[in-house]
């Protein structure tokens, strides 16, 4: 008896272990599903089944929007064109494209980066493209929309229905610009397309206000331009200021106005009228003292007391550094007082600082080092034509305007024969370009060249190494120091607008 007992123990002993194995080998096959990533790349929670998330590649994108509150970023795909919003979070690896790191809040809409994204909604990284071109300060342009192209100059970039076209904070469509030289636009691309057009400096619109008394007369306006004046009249102007004179007969009115982009400013002439005006006295205390004032887009001298017409009037306080004010005054024929003290701006955040990169300490350009890369031969319209640089160039001038960028095309990607720093001040074949300012004097190594006249100026091109001054009164002069590229024909320089002093 006592045998067969033992037996029975045994056979259960072996059962058991079976059944030990087969779970102990389920167990590992899982484990090891989880782990190399082979198998159904899915987990098991109780009877649910979810995937397991796997980080998704490099793809190159446009920011939409960024909103600090919900720690989300937009983001349009540039090569389907799909939107997708992904959560930032502490650990949202954010650089410019020369590895700075740098938060959200400083990031803008229309930098393109290059983004990395997990299956679960989180942005892993962002990192600024290194391959995006810009051509700054573009005022005239041509667009071929019907054949998907855009001219600047003599180069030609193509375009689809995707492009964006950034005015202010918002996207808007192409019907918002005015490429006849109004507005003065920034050109973002990879290759040789077009992706974001922003604009840099825009339009607004001039009307006139009670002109009974002066209706039928002219108002001047810009450099030497004029227009009648009756009910009809909006004028359309680059945004600035404008110092504008309407006359008729032995009436005249003159102010300086302030045009806003994409807003209408209205000159009233009741004041300059004969017709009586009833006017009430208004006391500013504005801080600090020296702070510019607008009232109705007028430019008004800053002095605590003056006389305005009954009524309500905007009314703008501005001065660099500091947020400015904007509000009403309502002026009665007893008079007000207003007090308004701007308070200091935080620092403003480049536009372009996902694109940054140490600014070299020479003022050396070498323009085959610094050219685009340019398209392949059967992507070019026509077969001639090159994708302008954009070369961050400092100069030797303390102006803080947008003077270190200047556009350099060549024709060739070969290497300059003169070496950086050699300077042999003698003549080389081909000709040279220079684009900037109307009425900038061009000084080659201190031998004046002429004066630019359409936008450009074309003389016989230096070779080696050369000093070159861009000199006109009233502007701050600017100086480069530029190496040729002895094997090119022809070497065009485009110059940002010199900075009045």
């Amino acid at each position: 008896m006592g045998g067969k007992s033992d037996y029975k123990k045994i056979m259960i002993l072996c059962a058991v272990l079976a059944v030990g194995i087969i779970v102990i080998s389920v167990i590992f096959a899982l484990n090891s599903d989880r782990k190399d990533g082979h198998g159904t790349g899915k987990t098991v929670e109780g009877n649910e089944v979810t995937e397991v998330p796997h980080e998704q590649p490099d793809i190159t994108c446009m920011i939409l929007d960024v909103d600090l509150d919900a720690s989300t970023i937009t983001l349009k795909n540039l090569e389907n064109g799909e939107k997708t919003e992904l959560i930032y979070t502490g650990g949202s690896d954010i650089r410019t494209k020369s590895g700075r790191l740098v938060s959200a809040a400083m990031l803008k809409k229309g930098n393109i980066a290059k983004v990395k994204a997990g299956e679960d909604g989180k942005l892993l990284s962002l990192i600024g493209a290194d391959n995006v071109w810009t051509y700054k300060n573009v005022e005239n342009m041509k667009v071929y929309a019907d054949q998907g192209k855009i001219e600047v100059g003599s180069s030609i970039y193509h375009m689809d229905d995707g492009l964006e076209i950034l005015n202010g904070e918002d996207f808007t469509g192409k019907d918002s610009l005015l490429i006849d030289g109004t507005d003065i636009l920034d050109l973002y691309g990879i290759g040789d397309r077009v992706y974001l057009i922003k604009v840099n400096t825009g339009h607004g619109y001039l009307t006139l206000e009670n002109i009974e008394s002066f209706d039928g007369g002219t108002v001047y306006y810009g450099l030497g331009r004029s227009a009648s004046v009756d009910d009809e009249l909006r004028l359309t102007l680059r945004e600035g200021d404008y110092a504008i004179t309407v006359v008729k007969d032995d009436l005249t009115a003159e102010a300086t106005v302030r045009i806003k982009r994409d807003e209408d400013t209205c000159f009233d002439l009741l004041p300059f009228s004969p017709e009586p005006v009833e006017y009430g006295e208004v006391k500013l205390n504005i801080s600090p003292k020296e702070s510019e004032l607008y009232i109705d887009g007028v430019k008004t001298d800053n002095i605590e007391t003056l006389s305005l017409p009954v009524g309500v009037h905007d009314i703008e306080v501005s001065l660099g550094g500091y947020n400015s004010y904007k509000g009403t005054i309502d002026v009665g024929t007893a008079g007000v007082t207003k007090s308004i003290s701007l308070s200091e701006a935080p620092e403003e955040v480049p536009d372009d600082i996902i694109y940054e990169e140490k600014t070299p300490e020479t003022v050396t350009v070498t323009p085959a080092a610094t050219a685009t890369p340019k398209p392949t031969a059967s992507d070019v319209i026509p077969d001639d034509s090159t994708l302008p640089a954009d070369s961050d160039i400092p100069d030797s001038t303390s102006d803080n305007g947008n003077d270190g960028n200047i556009d350099v095309v060549d024709g060739d990607d070969g290497t300059p024969t003169a070496s950086p720093g050699s300077n042999t001040g003698s003549t080389g074949h081909g000709k040279m370009t220079v684009y900037s300012t109307d009425g900038a004097s061009v000084y080659v190594d201190g031998v004046y060249k002429g004066d630019i006249s359409g936008g450009s100026l074309t003389f016989d091109k230096p070779s080696g190494t050369i000093s070159l001054e861009l000199k006109k009164s009233g502007y701050v002069t600017k100086k480069y120091t530029l190496t040729m590229d002895d094997d090119e024909e022809e070497q065009v320089f485009r110059f940002p607008e010199m900075t009045k002093s």
